[in-house]
């Protein structure tokens, strides 16, 4: 698979593209001082403003139901993705309201999408979710995915009790057509019943023109590895609140570029030097024109 290198509360950043800063500040730099003259390289500011791109169902909200209970497939917007055709998986939302599994709820809304694989169900094999945006790649943009991604605590639905200790593994990637241009391969640290932040980054900066138009997809997968310390426990990844925004990617483009910068400068030398000594000669010899 052709993938960038990947780059953790929890908060992870992946970043793939040109290096480039996402406030979009460029500064100001000091390139010589000469007398009483400074010179300065000067680099326009990027001050551009990030839109967000359309997620359909971002929060898993449209599938309604009460506190403490799940519902499967169909998740508005979302496709399942299961390639491998991994069998014992469960895919849908959670509504995490007052349970144990999520003490704090999710991050947003009520609901959080699952990806459940059964104890005796495919292990090592992963699954998940994924959307096909409207939005298409373009040229020299930065985008921003942001993905809340889960370790759900064990607890009870009904009258059934959960083994869901342990952690199995995420991955988030974000695409263009069948091509991955950055994606995040859990790197977060994620307590039981919590949730981190995903974040990754992708500049298109340089990239392949061929990719260009080509529709953004956004991948939520769980990695459904055995956790050794729990092996009889069934293995979930939940996620939660996808964003994804793009800007104009920075560009900093100098005023004045550094041979014609030592040229002024020298030039400022030597008209200060001139200065001096046309006020000393002056001093020296008063009515001579200097």
């Amino acid at each position: 698979m052709d993938h960038c290198p990947e780059n953790t509360h929890s908060r992870s950043t992946a970043r793939c593209g040109l290096d480039s800063d996402r406030s979009l500040g460029i500064p100001i730099r000091l390139l010589a001082l000469s007398g009483r003259f400074a010179l300065f390289l000067l680099f326009v500011e990027t001050s551009a403003v990030a839109a967000p791109l359309a997620v359909v169902n971002p929060g898993f909200e449209a599938q309604v139901h009460a506190p403490n209970s799940f519902t499967g497939l169909p998740l508005t917007g979302w496709l399942p993705y299961n390639d491998a055709n991994v069998t014992g998986e469960f895919v849908g939302t959670l509504n995490a309201t007052a349970t144990t599994y999520f003490p704090s709820g999710a991050p947003e809304g009520a609901n959080v999408a699952i990806a459940f694989m059964d104890a005796a169900g495919t292990a090592d094999v992963e699954f998940g979710i994924e959307q096909t945006l409207a939005a298409t790649l373009q040229p020299d943009t930065l985008y921003t995915l942001d993905v809340e991604v889960g370790n759900i605590a064990s607890g009870t639905t009904g009258t059934i009790f959960y083994d869901l200790d342990g952690y199995n593994g995420y991955r988030i990637e974000l695409r263009a057509g069948a091509n991955v241009l950055a994606m995040d391969d859990d790197t977060l640290s994620i307590a039981e019943g919590t949730f981190g932040t995903s974040t990754v980054v992708f500049d298109s900066t340089g990239v392949d023109p061929g990719l260009i138009g080509s529709p953004l997809t956004i991948r939520l997968v769980h990695l459904n590895r055995i956790d050794p310390a729990f092996p009889g426990a069934h293995r979930e990844i939940d996620f939660d609140d996808v964003r994804l925004d793009a800007v104009a990617a920075p560009s900093p483009v100098p005023l004045l570029g550094i041979g014609a910068a030592l040229l002024l400068c020298a030039a400022l030398s030597g008209v200060t030097l001139f200065a001096s000594r046309r006020r000393e000669m002056s001093a020296i010899l008063p009515g001579s024109g200097f």
